[in-house]
């Protein structure tokens, strides 16, 4: 099957749809390790006044929802893939620590 050339892109649309920070928000973050810690910052300070809100699950989707918020405004958000991973091997051993037959007996 061939490609109409009416459906390629074309090179000088500007019409992109991602947010692109200020130039001065953009040398501030830099790129990797900074925006990871910027990541995780933003995702600290909401989390934390989520834990003020005191409902335990709070917590967690304040700080979701801060990072997915200002994601999709500015884009400047970046975690990478190793610590995802080693994040997600945390949790799971979090998880998995805290079953025992008793709770499967309970029911």
């Amino acid at each position: 099957m061939c490609r109409d050339a009416t459906d390629a892109p074309d090179p000088e649309d500007d019409s992109d749809t991602t947010p692109r920070l200020s130039a001065a928000f953009e040398r501030v973050l830099g790129r990797g390790k900074r925006r990871m810690v910027f990541t995780m910052g933003v995702a600290l300070a909401f989390g934390m006044f989520g834990k003020l809100s005191g409902i335990p699950a709070v917590t967690m989707v304040c700080a979701l929802f801060g990072v997915i918020a200002l994601n999709l405004t500015l884009g400047c958000c970046h975690m990478p893939m190793g610590t995802k991973r080693f994040a997600q091997l945390l949790a799971g051993s979090l998880v998995g620590s805290t079953i025992s037959a008793e709770t499967f007996s309970s029911a």
